[in-house]
């Protein structure tokens, strides 16, 4: 559904008015003068000649009325639509391909991870320029928190509705929001996307439901074979090293022995890492996961210390703008591929 943007952390609502107010004052103003003239001129006694032209009048004015309103609540010709994230980018520029919507990206697609996204006035403008305003949703861009109500004309979707969500691994109270990571999140995402769009501009419809089957029949030949790598990844051991990989991990029904959390490496006491190596040393996972725009001092000692290999993936944090069309299937085939290394007796597998 088409919802005001949702604040998962302190569950505020933002409101999204379908058009301005200044339109929306005009057309109010318009009712109340077409209503006093009706009344004027079925109740003032005049000649039938008169009251007859006049109640011609009140036709014509309610007809503007009824296109006045029409006119005020169509939505753009050329909508601009802001994606917050580069997944959501990839998504929905799949999804509006050939419409005269023009799919824009919000934080710069090689930035990595929003948390740490600071608003700047620019952003703000932004923003108030868009007409829609695509969201990951389940917390991911706590910048979103910062964007005024009031001063905001946008629609805003949030992909992430209705589809089963794990808990943060930090904080078990809030959601974890990588649902993309995996090919069937990332294809409920963009089911939502298809619906929304669909019910906002109903004349482009049929062309975001024929974008969505295309996409939809190559997502699915990508989860066939993520089905069949799962069947033989069952149970194998690792380490996760961010909440990105939990989804994989679920999804693929991997043994998680151990995490270390990239970006949180000062909350590690010395105490820990070394309990942490020793419990890798004696579980002997076959790999660490790692998004592959991550790096770590604490990696590093765990390499080494351990020699347990590190197994970088593309969990979709960061890429090109301008990347293909295919990109989103060749990331997940490639990510299958090196997952499928975890079943090879190489323990060398770090930098393939």
């Amino acid at each position: 559904m088409i919802q005001s943007l949702h604040h998962a952390s302190q569950g505020k609502k933002m409101k999204n008015p379908k058009f301005g107010k200044s339109r929306f004052l005009g057309f109010f103003m318009l009712c109340k003068i077409v209503f006093e003239f009706a009344i004027l001129a079925i109740v003032k006694p005049m000649p039938a000649t008169i009251f007859t032209s006049r109640c011609f009048l009140v036709v014509i004015c309610f007809s503007l009325i009824f296109v006045s309103g029409t006119l005020f609540s169509q939505p753009p010709s050329s909508p601009r639509i802001l994606c917050s994230v580069f997944p959501v980018f990839l998504i929905t520029r799949e999804i509006a391909s050939g419409t005269n919507g023009v799919v824009d990206l919000f934080v710069p697609s090689n930035f990595g991870c929003p948390h740490d996204y600071s608003l700047t006035p620019g952003d703000i403008q932004n923003f108030q320029k868009a007409d829609l305003v695509i969201f990951n949703g389940l917390g991911f861009e706590p910048f979103l928190d910062r964007i005024s109500k009031d001063q905001n004309k946008a629609i805003f979707i949030d992909c992430s509705q209705k589809i089963e969500f794990l808990p943060d691994s930090l904080a078990t109270q809030k959601p974890n929001p990588h649902i993309f990571t995996t090919p069937n999140g990332l294809l409920q995402m963009a089911e939502n996307v298809t619906t929304e769009l669909s019910k906002i501009f109903p004349q482009n419809s049929s062309q975001y439901r024929f974008n969505f089957r295309g996409f939809s029949e190559r997502l699915r030949k990508v989860e066939s074979a993520w089905r069949a790598v799962a069947k033989e990844l069952a149970s194998v051991s690792v380490v996760l090293t961010h909440s990105s990989e939990d989804y994989l991990a679920k999804d693929l029904g991997l043994s998680v022995i151990a995490r270390i959390e990239i970006g949180h490496e000062e909350e590690i006491s010395p105490r820990e890492l070394m309990n942490l190596i020793k419990l890798i040393q004696r579980e002997k996972p076959r790999a660490v996961l790692v998004d592959d725009q991550h790096a770590s001092k604490i990696l590093e000692t765990v390499f080494n210390e351990t020699r347990i290999p590190l197994l970088r993936l593309n969990f979709f944090s960061s890429g090109e703008k301008s990347s293909s069309s295919e990109y989103i299937e060749a990331t997940f085939l490639e990510n299958i591929r090196r997952l499928k290394m975890l079943l090879s007796k190489t323990r060398h597998f770090d930098s393939q």
